[in-house]
């Protein structure tokens, strides 16, 4: 049941994703869940009965070859990233799958799988049978390999050029990669004699990490923007009550109520902060407070006596002098400042006695 579970969830990914073709990265991810897809069906006994029904055992080339599917999507979607053709990539696998099917249908198929042709002690003989089977296999695994390479030594040209997430991303690919090909190495050199072939090796050591890790590169981004989204909705609500508490101040300063990408909305909800601000330091008298950005303390003391003043009207509004200026280029490290304004501000509460006016220093 578990197994029926996990197919019709990689089916139902395929009909998320058919729409979504816009980009490389797009036809990627859906080549790669199509590929999922089907492998996982025809992983299905009562698939692989009803496929092999003819005698010849058709249900272990369609999983490589849908495989192949999968793999070229790994491509697809990386060169999408990196800005390469992935057009070199597609034809190896046409001319791959060819051999594949023409190999296997000619002989091969003796061995569907490869614990089967490991376990043939007349591997080494020279006959039709074999050769058609060593063909098949050494295609199989020689395009396996040969396409991570292409996608490790691509990966390592474009990371030279790129920066930040991007290069984070490529590193990933080029170890996911690189760790993925060390399985096809290994089971050619276990058909070939050198070294014993262990399903569990092959699987759990080298495929399933080096899958982890290129799953890991195809979402890394996702993942980074989720980060800077969640982080830019906490700032958002930590930021709402010194917001709140300006805009009530004075309401005529104008409002923007955004919906969409929490970055844009912190934004913006930084700009009607120093909007308020501005229009409530004309309510001080000059010569009060020191001009330009102060600790967040000496703001908190300036913000209650501007609010005094508005509310008092005991004087026209007159030019701002202490205009605020960002604490760094990054809207975040504004919004954190603002944020110790708000809780300065809350201990200014806490604590009447404080002077109503700071001198200026």
């Amino acid at each position: 049941m578990g197994g029926w579970l996990w197919t019709v969830a990689a089916w139902a990914a395929v009909a998320a994703r058919l729409r979504q073709t816009a980009t490389l990265q797009d036809r990627g991810l859906l080549a790669i869940v199509i590929g999922m897809a089907t492998t996982l069906t025809l992983a299905r006994p009562e698939v692989a009965a009803l496929v092999d029904a003819s005698g010849m055992p058709i249900s272990s080339l369609a999983k490589r070859c849908v495989a192949m599917v999968g793999v070229i999507g790994i491509v697809v979607y990386m060169s999408g990233v990196a800005g390469r053709s992935a057009r070199k990539s597609v034809l190896a696998t046409l001319a791959a799958v060819t051999v594949l099917v023409v190999s296997y249908l000619a002989g091969a198929w003796r061995w569907p799988e490869t614990t089967v042709f490991y376990a043939f002690q007349g591997r080494f003989e020279l006959t039709t049978a074999t050769a058609m089977g060593w063909l098949h296999w050494i295609t199989w695994y020689g395009y396996v390999a040969l396409i991570l390479l292409a996608l490790a030594a691509t990966c390592v040209t474009a990371a030279r050029e790129a920066s930040g997430i991007v290069r984070t991303q490529l590193v990933l690919f080029i170890v996911g990669a690189v760790w993925c090909a060390l399985s096809p190495a290994y089971c050619l050199t276990a058909l070939a004699g050198l070294l014993p072939y262990r399903l569990l090796v092959d699987q759990a050591a080298l495929l399933a990490p080096g899958m982890l890790i290129i799953i890991l590169a195809m979402a890394f981004q996702q993942i980074q923007r989720r980060r800077a989204g969640t982080r830019s909705w906490l700032l958002y609500q930590r930021l709402k009550p010194l917001w709140k508490l300006l805009l009530t101040a004075d309401p005529k300063v104008p409002v923007l109520h955004l919906s969409g990408l929490w970055r844009i909305r912190l934004q913006r909800q930084v700009s009607e902060c120093h909007d308020a601000m501005r229009r409530l330091w004309a309510f001080l008298p000059p010569g009060t407070y020191e001009a330009g950005r102060v600790d967040p303390e000496t703001t908190a003391l300036r913000m209650r006596d501007a609010i005094a003043a508005k509310q008092a009207d005991t004087r026209a509004e007159q030019t701002a002098e202490g205009t605020p200026v960002q604490a760094g280029t990054e809207i975040a490290e504004e919004a954190k400042w603002l944020i110790s304004v708000w809780k300065a501000w809350k201990k200014l509460e806490a604590r009447p006695d404080v002077a109503e006016v700071l001198p200026v220093r």
